[in-house]
């Protein structure tokens, strides 16, 4: 696993990095996790933009003020309240 760790590293970032640092180099808090819900967010927000709004929803004056309203809250409001 070492070995496959560093040859992606190497691969991708084009530079040497050392294979004993597979074991310490990871997400403690999970943030990918954050990415992976943000992405869903962006589909379901996607889908319903559409549906409200038809395929071209990003021409619609109509739609514009209803993601103001909703970027009006700040981050009140988490992607699953949102969702």
């Amino acid at each position: 696993m070492d070995e496959v760790y560093k040859k992606t590293l190497e691969e991708t970032l084009k530079f040497k990095h050392p294979k004993n640092r597979f074991l310490t180099d990871w997400d403690d808090g999970f943030y990918c996790t954050q990415y992976l819900r943000a992405w869903i967010f962006e589909e379901q927000m996607r889908a319903t933009l559409k549906e409200r709004f038809g395929e071209e929803w990003f021409n619609n004056k109509k739609a514009g003020a209803f993601l103001r309203n909703l970027w009006a809250y700040g981050q009140k409001y988490d992607a699953v309240e949102l969702a």
